[in-house]
């Protein structure tokens, strides 16, 4: 789903029962295109407390979407991970998202200027970060990531989250105010 958030994830509709995840996901030729992390839509039973406060099942119709990742963004921590150890994540400090969501009202309530390209902005910088220690501000730009161009917010997530780890020392060209300075996190 390219609007996700985090991350790419597939959504098929193979059943796997909940506490099943971490299986692979495959096509019809047998090839692994995924790792399955969860279930969306349940068995598709709820309960209800009427005003008798008596407890009643009710069964709807169940979307059971099995959600995988795809086996291109877990290749570089499988090795770890088959070796049993734990991939750390990068964890930066700053939060970030896509400066065409962001309406007029939205750059005025952040104080940050509205960019003239459009891409990944940092819109908050937490206290003692990375971020804060590479100067990075909010209403900078992101333009690339170790050499790397990103044109929006996902991009960013899955070169921080699939190819830097935790005690890496990443380069992150930014624009700020029509300048492109690059920083180093560390």
């Amino acid at each position: 789903i390219p609007a996700s958030p985090w991350m790419k994830i597939i959504l098929s509709d193979v059943v796997i029962n909940k506490g099943n995840s971490g299986g692979l996901l495959v096509n019809k030729y047998g090839e692994v295109i995924g790792m399955n992390v969860g279930v969306a839509g349940g068995d598709g039973s709820s309960e209800k407390e009427d005003s008798k406060k008596e407890t009643q099942i009710i069964v709807m119709p169940s979307l059971n979407l099995t959600i995988a990742t795809p086996v291109n963004s877990i290749k570089r921590v499988l090795p770890k991970l088959q070796a049993g150890v734990e991939a750390k994540p990068l964890i930066i400090g700053a939060g970030f998202m896509d400066s065409w969501k962001l309406s007029d009202r939205d750059f005025v309530g952040l104080k940050i200027k509205k960019p003239e390209i459009m891409g990944p902005i940092i819109v908050s910088v937490m206290p003692g970060s990375m971020a804060l220690r590479a100067e990075l501000k909010p209403g900078d730009l992101i333009a690339s990531i170790n050499g790397k161009k990103v044109e929006i917010s996902l991009e960013v997530t899955e070169i921080l989250f699939f190819e830097c780890e935790a005690e890496d020392v990443v380069q992150i060209t930014i624009i700020r105010d029509g300048q492109h300075l690059i920083k180093f996190l560390k």
